[in-house]
């Protein structure tokens, strides 16, 4: 059965790009059914840019400033294609990369969520390096990949040690996952990785050996504003979505051999930043509340606790 198809732009403040971003989307080899971008409040020229693109797939949401998982919920909610693709305002798809999704979900009903190899350009477009998913450029330093994930081929278990898919720009998913597993949680730095994690605990995901993506690294990304932030952001997330990854058997990890493996690979894998002690309080805490409003509110940057954890990691 043939997929119908939109691409949801979240866009903020990005005038240098998201002409390019837009243009990348519109001229696909198979046409997208809609582009549909979201404005999450441009203090720039982007607004007036948006407005003057003529397609009849194409059209602008407007709203104030809530951050870029409220675009991204906003614009799949008034989506109504069968296939999602992502591309965020300062990236650029390759022309093939719709045409190629929609047959890889065309042909495996199964299939929740893919994404691909990408190329890393700077601000200018120049290439810096090809991500290959979890084989390289990792963003910290790995343990040797016999004791870890990254010695494995497994996507779901790869996804605890670091978000390989790097960019909610590499996200095809089907509508039905979202409404399953969404929406994106209000992560300023870490929205991506969480909603990964929760589609990849039970679903089937794929990464595809090609680069299908520009993924562009700026003096404006996101992941630069406050480290500490980010760290407890990334650190929230894994305690969240840990636990149900700790049954091996879901990882093909069969028996005490296989058991003993995974969870060896797991202890090497996981990543604090140092801060072990502030992930395992979150991972008791998330426990204990499974997941619930107090251990949700410490996303709330007013929050307390939240500034204590913080401190703490300073």
């Amino acid at each position: 059965m043939k997929l119908t198809t939109a691409v949801v732009v979240p866009s903020y403040n990005h005038e240098t790009f998201v002409g390019e971003a837009i243009q990348s989307a519109l001229d696909q080899t198979r046409a997208p059914d809609e582009v549909i971008v979201v404005d999450d409040g441009s203090t720039d020229d982007s607004r007036v840019i948006l407005e003057s693109v003529r397609a009849p797939a194409f059209r602008v949401l407007l709203q104030p400033n809530l951050g870029a998982h409220a675009a991204l919920n906003r614009g799949i909610a008034e989506s109504k294609a069968d296939l999602i693709f992502i591309l965020n305002s300062d990236d650029s798809f390759a022309p093939e990369r719709v045409d190629h999704f929609a047959r890889l979900f065309e042909a495996d009903a199964e299939l929740a969520l893919a994404g691909s190899w990408l190329e890393v350009v700077d601000g200018s477009g120049r290439r810096l390096a090809v991500k290959e998913a979890w084989h390289n450029l990792e963003p910290w330093p790995l343990g040797p990949p016999e004791h870890t994930f990254q010695g494995t081929e497994d996507p779901r278990a790869n996804l605890l040690q670091t978000n390989y898919l790097s960019t909610t720009s590499n996200f095809v998913f089907r509508r039905s996952v979202w409404e399953r597993h969404g929406p994106f949680r209000p992560l300023r730095y870490a929205h991506d990785w969480d909603f990964a994690l929760r589609v990849a605990r039970t679903e089937k995901i794929r990464i595809v050996p090609s680069v299908l993506l520009r993924y562009r690294v700026h003096d404006r990304n996101t992941i630069r504003e406050n480290r500490t932030a980010m760290e407890f952001e990334i650190l929230w997330v894994l305690a969240a979505n840990v636990a149900p990854y700790l049954d091996p058997s879901l990882a093909g990890a069969e028996g005490n051999e296989g058991r003993s493996d995974f969870l060896k690979r797991l202890h090497a894998s996981i990543h604090t930043f140092g801060h072990d002690r502030v992930f395992w309080l979150l991972a008791v805490l998330c426990s204990a509340e499974g997941d619930g409003a107090g251990f949700r509110d410490l996303l709330d940057p007013e929050n307390g606790l939240r500034s204590w954890f913080l401190e703490r990691m300073r």
